[in-house]
Parts: C-alpha cells; sequence; structure tokens
C-alpha cells in the first residue's frame, strides 16, 4: 500500500497564484509539485519540493546551536518567520532559451512566499515578496466539465448540494 507525502500539506500550503505588488513577478504554484514564475520578460518551469522547518531547528538557531537537517542543506540559515522551505529543481529563469535569472532561494512564512533573484550577468540578488491571489468567490457556477466553484470557496465535483456548505447547486 502506498503511504500519503507526510510533507502534502505544505504543497497544499503553499499552492495558488501568488504576485508582487509592482506586478513584475507571478509565480503558480501546483500541490503536484509543479512551479510556474512570470519574472518580466523571463520564464521558469520547474518541479519543486516544500519542506516544513521543524520547531526545533528554530529553536536551536535561535540559541546559537547548528543542528542542520541533511534534507535543508549543511549550510541552510532559517529566515525569520520562515515555516516552509521551496526547493526548485531547475532554478534558471530564462528568455529565449538563455538563463538570464537564478532563482536562490524560495521560502513560505507568515502568508508571504519570498524569493531571491540572481542576475546571472552582474550577481545581483533581488529579494521579492508575493502574495496569494484571492479567488472571486462572488458566483456559484459549473464549468463544462462538470467542476464546480461555489460562493463559499469549494471547487470540484458536485451532486445537488455543495459538498462544502450545502447550498444548492443552481442549474
Amino acid at each position: 500500500m502506498a503511504q500519503m507525502n507526510p510533507d502534502f500539506k505544505y504543497y497544499v500550503q503553499v499552492e495558488g497564484t501568488w504576485e508582487n505588488k509592482d506586478k513584475t513577478c507571478k509565480v503558480i504554484i501546483s500541490r503536484f509539485q509543479n512551479i510556474e514564475m512570470k519574472y518580466g520578460q523571463c520564464s521558469l518551469s520547474s518541479s519543486y519540493a516544500a519542506k516544513g522547518i521543524p520547531p526545533q531547528m528554530i529553536t536551536n538557531q535561535m540559541m546559537g546551536f547548528n543542528s542542520p537537517m541533511m534534507t535543508m542543506g549543511r549550510n541552510y540559515k532559517i529566515h525569520d518567520g520562515e515555516e516552509i522551505k521551496l526547493t526548485v529543481m531547475n532554478p534558471s529563469i530564462c528568455a529565449d532559451g538563455k538563463a538570464v535569472y537564478s532563482l536562490e532561494e524560495a521560502w513560505y512564512g507568515n502568508g508571504i512566499l519570498h524569493l531571491v533573484v540572481m542576475n546571472n550577468t552582474d550577481k545581483s540578488k533581488t529579494e521579492i515578496e508575493l502574495s496569494k491571489e484571492k479567488p472571486d468567490f462572488s458566483e456559484q457556477s459549473v464549468r463544462e466539465d462538470g467542476i464546480y466553484s461555489c460562493t463559499c470557496g469549494y471547487t470540484g465535483p458536485v451532486g445537488k448540494f455543495c459538498p462544502e456548505c450545502g447550498k444548492k447547486i443552481e442549474g
């Protein structure tokens, strides 16, 4: 019998569409380990891994102890407020087939996705903070493929009533 990934909850937590305030960076994260990124005229498409930060690592780092987990990397420094570390398998952010930038770090904490992007030409780094886009739940609808979107936020298969809030499905 297949065992469920104990880190799956972290993939669900970071799933969604993320954008920075000036709309120069947009990231779409799937719970199925896919990440898409647009940064200016460049893009990234890769798989990723999500790992929760154990409380003992945070406590040890605050007390000055060095007890890195092998999955975090030998010299990984936990950021203030970091809850989930994302490891992108192919960090190249490309335009016209050329790697213009590199995604150096990605982590989630306090409702914000944090990225550190390095310019491959001059090695300068830019820190980017992204917020999750909120879906519009003002109307309920059933798509052609039978997937239902309710005003409560549920999206998925349905019968005559929303399985989340019990609202009757209209046409």
